[in-house]
């Protein structure tokens, strides 16, 4: 007898809702400036529900970033799926042509397809280390993608509830090299909200402790984006 496998959970795009008319008290801080002004935005209460898009974070399964991509300097797990998240781009695109217009908003802004990413950090992730040895090489600076890389964009909302939350992530200067970087800002973890930085800005996991995460975990929904043809 052949078994039929189990209907698939259906997943209400509700949960994915944001209301794009909500008064939001965003922070931008300047940190310094290359060809562009260098900017950390931190945009609160993103998501109407944000402990259901918690909770499903927290069913895609994840794999350990390394197995994935070699050269990841991400401490943890990922886990992606395709949704329809017209709701967060237009949130993000609204943002950024409001506080990072001199690099944003070109002819080749439009709607993007990306997928939702978590990234599900713990201590037991941030000590693996599979490549060097060092167990906290993947929490030091690093940029995301080197300069010149004006309109690359990377972000991310913390899904952490009130009381997991510690740390946030630090940013960096942008003139030194990366293993005598001076800190510059450290953007806190505050659930539900979204940090949107220049891909080039150096940029680390705030850590106070190896114990910070040995409870709880920091969950994080992660996403790349670009003002140009990818």
């Amino acid at each position: 007898m052949i078994v039929q496998p189990t209907l698939p959970k259906i997943l209400d795009p509700a949960v994915l809702e944001i209301d794009l008319d909500k008064e939001r008290n965003v922070k931008v801080t300047t940190i310094g400036k290359d060809h562009f002004p260098l900017k950390i935005i931190e945009v609160p209460d993103v998501y109407k529900d944000y402990i259901s898009v918690r909770q499903l974070a927290l069913e895609i399964p994840a794999i350990y970033a390394h197995n994935i991509d070699k050269g990841s300097a991400f401490p943890g797990w990922r886990g992606m799926m395709i949704l329809d998240q017209t709701p967060l781009w237009m949130l993000i695109n609204k943002m950024l042509l409001e506080h990072l217009d001199d690099e944003w908003g070109g002819p080749f802004t439009k709607d993007l397809n990306f997928p939702f990413t978590t990234g599900i950090v713990n201590t037991k992730s941030i000590i693996r280390r599979v490549n060097d040895g060092d167990p906290l090489g993947p929490i030091l600076p690093h940029l995301d993608k080197a300069p010149p890389s004006p309109g690359m964009i990377a972000g991310l909302i913390y899904l952490n509830l009130p009381d997991e939350c510690f740390g946030g992530t630090s940013f960096y200067d942008h003139t030194a090299e990366l293993h005598e970087k001076k800190l510059l800002y450290q953007a806190e973890m505050v659930p539900n909200t979204m940090v949107l930085f220049q891909q080039r800005i150096p940029h680390s996991i705030t850590q106070e402790s190896m114990d910070d995460y040995r409870e709880h975990f920091r969950i994080a929904q992660n996403f790349f984006i670009g003002d140009k043809s990818l």
